[in-house]
């Protein structure tokens, strides 16, 4: 029996009873007696018993010459986002090829946060991953990849201005902090679905919240690959200036300006969920959208040097997905307001 209806017993007009089925009682083992833990959860239910704990995982990886590096390191990250401790990846008896581990250890380190080599030997390699969660709240985490993607954005627009290859070149480079910052937030993110204790620890209320934050750092990491996209595009097509001046539509710049103070706007309401502002926000975007949309349809017809024409169109392109993610971020901050009245 999984479901069960009782009502609710008051003695000396004061202490509430609540009988249990016979069934569950011999199934858990209880007798007269024993203490009862009892959790009033998120929903108003009400849960008799112990809390689920979290326990340190560990994983054994067996792999072999023919498997893929990179399929090898994507199993480490799968296994870093669900929670694990420990990930031990053994090799067959020749043991690891001394560049694929180098290459293993490398990209760990630089793109999972907190996950480090403890032991390693000609066929073993253990990695752990040492996070304590109560020194990264999830707001802090959150606000960190908001300013990395801010100063990409920045330093995107200072590039194109100032036509300066060196930027372009940094931003792309700065693209793997927000990579893995928004790793570790998805792995705080896994956790704490599952425990309770791990969303007390970053600061979450409840779960129904996590959803709404895991697509918010997922819009944030997207952001983060179309300014990596615009850098890419005016590398190749500039060239190191063998097309010449680049003279940018006279409402280029203007539609930059008003992503970047939108992009501040959005930060500035991700934990005060003001819906008002979210919705304002939402609005500007739109219209952002058709300025670019009503541009790029300009350029299209206009004589411009082919090469020209391509970087002023994907870069546009890029900055109405910026845009369509911004809109996005501000409708998952309404959800979560309405979420906690």
């Amino acid at each position: 029996m999984r479901e069960a209806k009782r009502k609710i017993q008051v003695t000396g007009g004061f202490t509430h009873i609540l009988s249990l089925p016979i069934e569950w009682i011999q199934k858990i083992g209880l007798k007269k007696g024993d203490n009862v833990h009892l959790f009033l959860k998120e929903d108003n239910t009400i849960l008799v018993g112990e809390e689920k704990k979290r326990e340190s995982l560990n994983i054994s990886i067996t792999v072999d010459e023919k498997d893929n590096i990179e399929d090898v390191y994507r199993l480490v990250v799968a296994y870093y986002l669900a929670g694990y401790d420990f990930i031990k990846i053994i090799t067959p008896e020749e043991g690891f090829n001394k560049n694929y581990k180098k290459w293993l250890k490398n990209t760990a380190r630089k793109l999972l946060i907190g996950l480090d080599v403890v032991s390693e030997s000609s066929r073993e390699m253990v990695f752990r991953c040492f996070i304590n969660y109560e020194d990264f709240p999830f707001s802090n985490i959150l606000n960190t990849i908001g300013d990395i993607v801010e100063t990409m954005y920045e330093d995107i627009t200072l590039c194109l201005r100032e036509e300066n290859i060196d930027l372009a070149y940094e931003v792309i480079q700065r693209d793997s902090e927000v990579n893995r910052f928004c790793l570790f937030a998805i792995r705080q993110l896994i956790e704490a679905s599952e425990y309770s204790s791990v969303r007390k620890k970053i600061g979450i209320n409840n779960t129904i919240q996590i959803f709404n934050y895991r697509l918010i750092v997922k819009n944030l990491e997207r952001i983060g690959d179309h300014i990596k996209n615009i850098a890419n595009s005016f590398i190749q097509i500039y060239d190191n200036g063998k097309i010449g001046k680049i003279d940018y539509p006279s409402q280029f710049f203007d539609i930059t300006i008003n992503i970047k103070k939108l992009f501040i706007d959005s930060l500035e309401i991700l934990f005060d969920y003001r819906i008002d502002e979210a919705n304002v926000n939402i609005n500007k975007t739109k219209e952002l959208i058709g300025v670019i949309e009503s541009l790029k349809k300009e350029i299209l017809v206009q004589e411009v040097v082919f090469s020209k024409k391509v970087l002023f169109i994907t870069i546009l392109n890029s900055l109405e997905r910026i845009s369509n993610y911004l809109a996005d971020i501000n409708e998952l901050i309404i959800n979560i307001s309405i979420e906690k009245q």
